[in-house]
């Protein structure tokens, strides 16, 4: 049997753009998964009264959050992987991300409230919210819209806080202060989590917009053995699984605002050293051309 070679190669050219539509299919549908995520978190809290939200429901939010997370990072990574990254995906990445990361967070904590409207309080939480929902969207803007760097020394790091961490930083205070162990600890009231997520929300919105450079956790080296850095992942990864089976609150707040603050001191460190750099650097140049 004879095969025409145009008709072979169409065919090949056809399997070929088939399996390439397959491919690219697959992290756009985990981008969708984390979208859906999101929106079921919004739709879940809005059918509760203000207020009247419990710590389970809560926690079964945060942890879809979580999940959602899980998907965004997923996603990117796997197109990077299978090297069909498109500028559809990237676009849509940034918009499920505004929803599940910029939107919810603030919709979750809201919820627990139950201000009074009108008063003082109730507008700093809305302004709050309204800045944080609005940061993150500015935050996702710049990224999508900034071309990779070719730093060395900015390679590793983004610039702003990630919105996944932020919108883990914006809830878990609210979840950890609604749980049993922080009430035995140090009983809060609501008026205490309103002001704490108030400070959160304008804090963590003035971290997305900012220029600090966080650092990636991927980008971080440890001068240790082999051997050594496996025992010590291990333990690590061991303390903090048994932390979130038996206190997932406690968890989330402590790993969510130790990399938050700690990749900000980081940041800050580093702008010290560049200054002190820059300042040498000056003092030298002046005794040459003395």
């Amino acid at each position: 049997m004879i095969i025409d070679p145009l008709v072979a190669q169409f065919s090949c050219g056809q399997h070929f753009k088939g399996t390439m539509k397959r491919q690219i299919v697959l992290p756009n549908l985990l981008t969708a998964l984390s979208l859906c995520c999101g929106l079921f978190v919004i739709f879940k809290m809005n059918m509760i009264h203000p207020g009247t939200a419990v710590f389970e429901q809560v926690q079964y939010c945060v942890k879809i959050l979580l999940v959602a997370s899980v998907l965004d990072v997923l996603d990117g990574a796997l197109a990077r992987a299978m090297k069909v990254e498109s500028e559809f995906g990237g676009l849509f990445d940034s918009m499920a991300d505004s929803v599940s990361f910029g939107i919810a967070p603030s919709v979750v904590v809201l919820k627990t409230l139950s201000a009074v409207p009108g008063t003082f309080l109730s507008w700093f939480l809305a302004a709050g919210a309204i800045t944080y929902s609005v940061g993150g969207v500015l935050r996702l803007v710049r990224f999508s819209t900034t071309p990779p760097t070719t730093d060395p020394e900015k390679k590793g790091t983004f610039t702003g806080l990630p919105i996944t961490a932020a919108a883990m930083a914006a809830v878990s205070p609210t979840l950890f202060m609604m749980s049993d162990t922080c009430q035995e600890l140090c009983p809060t009231t609501e008026f205490t989590r309103s002001v704490v997520a108030v400070a959160v929300f304008f804090l963590l919105a003035y971290l997305m917009v900012s220029r600090w450079r966080f650092q990636s956790l991927k980008s971080i080296n440890v001068r240790v053995s082999s051997l050594r850095l496996i025992v010590i992942a291990a333990s690590v990864s061991s303390i903090i699984l048994l932390l979130a089976l038996n206190n997932f609150s406690a968890a989330l707040f402590l790993i969510s605002w130790g990399y938050v603050l700690g990749a900000w001191a980081v940041a800050c460190v580093r702008l010290a050293q560049g200054k002190r750099l820059a300042a040498l650097d000056e003092s030298e140049d002046k005794e040459e051309n003395s």
